[in-house]
């Protein structure tokens, strides 16, 4: 039991607002109503938006959205007073320790409107931070629930899709949302953001994130190659072509233990996350000596001033210790277009290479001028 009251919300679909009087009054009967929306997305976003609101690909006419309907939906903001949890099975993710009121709640509003999921309902404060976020466009920081008066019983009606569904209005914009609904970091290179994408000879955001695809559905971004393996996006932010790489745990760009350690503690800077200040600078450090076929000015600059040395043996002995100290290990990438300097490379890697290698000496053939 907790003595802390939670924000939570409901979203009855279009296919079972028939019920929408009853689910309302069983609601108010349990928790404080706040505020209720009538919110309808546009029919050329609809599908957009439930694919970056669920962060799973939901095509136009999916059954998800043939199941709910994509007429107007409600969207009901309460305030659970006594709120309790337990852990329960939430299917979609596993064994969660949930609001049991609301949970259970949601689950008798699925069998009064005919089985399936024609509605849903926040299991935690952070779902319902991610789902104000993405629905109103305002943290539950900024909504401050606990300041805000009972529900009068008007019904606000409501046109907008997600943020960003046809691209950001800023860079800040962008942060604020994707702060609330996914853990992630800019890796670095990010001195002069939120104003300044390009420092240096660097002109893009290098994300760290826990979980690519959510990521990647929620900033809807173009992904610029077809490759698999590739991770390189494009973002438009105001009049802006914003490109970055989104890195996630698992893909061998650094050891996946690191970069679980690089989400837990990162820290806010300005607006966006950082890493911690150790993981900052040996991941720049890792990424210079075995990603970088060159090391650039800038980061031989950094490095030196961070480690007080710039003769890359010394250097790596530094990183060697940094990564047998923390368990870390040397982990080729996934992505074959990252330099990877170590002498035990996957085959397909070492054919890369030696592809490139062949394309780069034919354009030095055609561009030669006999």
């Amino acid at each position: 039991m907790s003595n802390n009251t939670e924000a939570h919300l409901f979203i009855i679909w279009e296919f079972a607002r028939y019920k929408e009087k009853e689910i309302l009054n069983k609601i108010e009967n349990k928790l404080r109503i706040v505020e209720v929306y009538d919110l309808q997305w546009s029919a050329s976003f609809f599908s957009s938006n439930l694919t970056r609101f669920y962060g799973q690909k939901l095509p136009k006419n999916s059954f998800k959205e043939k199941h709910c309907g994509k007429g107007s939906f409600l969207l009901v903001i309460c305030e659970d007073m006594n709120p309790t949890h337990q852990n329960r099975d939430t299917i979609s993710r596993g064994i969660e320790k949930v609001n049991t009121n609301i949970f259970d709640l949601k689950h008798e509003f699925r069998k009064m409107t005919g089985g399936g999921h024609k509605i849903h309902a926040t299991n935690n404060p952070s779902e319902t931070n991610h789902d104000l976020t993405l629905l109103l466009g305002i943290n539950s920081h900024d909504y401050d629930i606990e300041n805000k008066p009972t529900w009068d019983r008007r019904i606000i009606r409501l046109s907008r899709d997600l943020p960003g569904a046809c691209g950001w209005k800023s860079i800040n914009d962008l942060f604020y949302v994707i702060n609330s609904c996914e853990d992630y970091v800019v890796l670095r290179n990010f001195e002069g953001l939120p104003n300044l994408v390009t420092l240096d000879e660097h002109d893009d955001i290098d994300f760290l994130v826990r979980n690519y695809e959510n990521f990647c559905y929620l900033v809807n971004g173009k992904k610029i190659f077809n490759k698999s393996y590739r991770v390189h996006h494009q973002l438009i932010c105001g009049n802006q072509k914003v490109l970055c790489d989104v890195r996630y745990i698992g893909d061998g760009y650094y050891d996946s233990v690191w970069q679980s350690e690089i989400l837990k503690t990162r820290i806010m800077c300005k607006n966006f996350y950082i890493p911690s200040d150790e993981n900052h600078k040996y991941s720049v450090l890792y990424h210079a000596l075995m990603q970088k076929k060159y090391i650039s000015h800038d980061y031989m600059t950094k490095i030196k001033v961070w480690f007080k040395n710039e003769n890359l043996d010394d250097l790596k002995v530094k990183l060697d210790s940094f990564m047998s100290r923390n368990d870390y290990k040397y982990i080729e990438p996934r992505d074959l277009t990252v330099f990877y300097i170590n002498k035990r490379k996957s085959i397909k890697r070492r054919w890369f290479y030696i592809l490139l290698e062949i394309k780069v000496f034919i354009r030095s053939l055609i561009k030669f001028d006999f």
